[in-house]
């Protein structure tokens, strides 16, 4: 694998790499603590009992269900915008995110307008830490500046996510996909 593709990996991926919390485990990775399997793949993404997204009320997506259910849902009639956009949800009380961070966050990640989730760490029960410096533009880009507690939603266009490498297929991710995040900021660390 290029190194540069490598280097700009999602959450997805990232979490079949490092420890899905903060604490120590001695789970392997894609594992939780009792060898249970949780790397997720298209077929095991978060199950949604309607695939068409939920409509939001307003004129931005809006965060819908809770727990392993957390989801976005888009307005109707809202293209995906052709820029990053991160819209603030909740703002943080804590430390500045930076480029060179270790992150701990929840999220859970949907291409443009479609009502099923390619990853959610809601749905596996658990924030998952992270290099800022290592995932894709759009995550890089739209988390760094924010505060520790803060929640936002993050409008991802495909040259900031996966298009560059030709999409993701085995998540669903298209190269001219826009992806959409939530994601709440549980943590910031300095990288070692």
């Amino acid at each position: 694998m290029n190194a540069k593709i490598f280097m700009k990996i999602l959450p997805l991926t990232i979490a079949a790499c490092l420890a899905l919390t903060a604490c120590a485990s001695t789970a392997t990775p894609g594992e939780d603590t009792n060898g249970k399997d949780t790397t997720m793949t298209p077929e095991t993404s978060v199950s949604s009992s309607t695939p068409e997204a939920k409509v939001a009320s307003g004129d931005i997506p809006e965060v819908v269900g809770t727990g392993a259910d957390t989801m976005l849902a888009f307005p109707k009639d809202m293209e995906a915008p052709a820029e990053l956009k991160v819209w603030p949800v909740e703002e943080g009380t804590g430390a500045v995110v930076k480029e060179t961070d270790m992150v701990l966050a929840n999220y859970v990640g949907q291409v443009w307008g479609q009502g099923v989730a390619f990853d959610s760490s809601f749905a596996r029960g658990g924030a998952i830490s992270f290099p800022l410096s290592g995932v894709i533009d759009g995550w890089r880009e739209g988390l760094a500046g924010q505060k520790v507690g803060a929640k936002v939603i993050l409008s991802i266009p495909s040259e900031l996510g996966y298009g560059p490498s030709g999409g993701m297929p085995q998540a669903g991710i298209g190269p001219n996909d826009t992806l959409a995040f939530y994601v709440e900021i549980v943590d910031a660390t300095p990288a070692a």
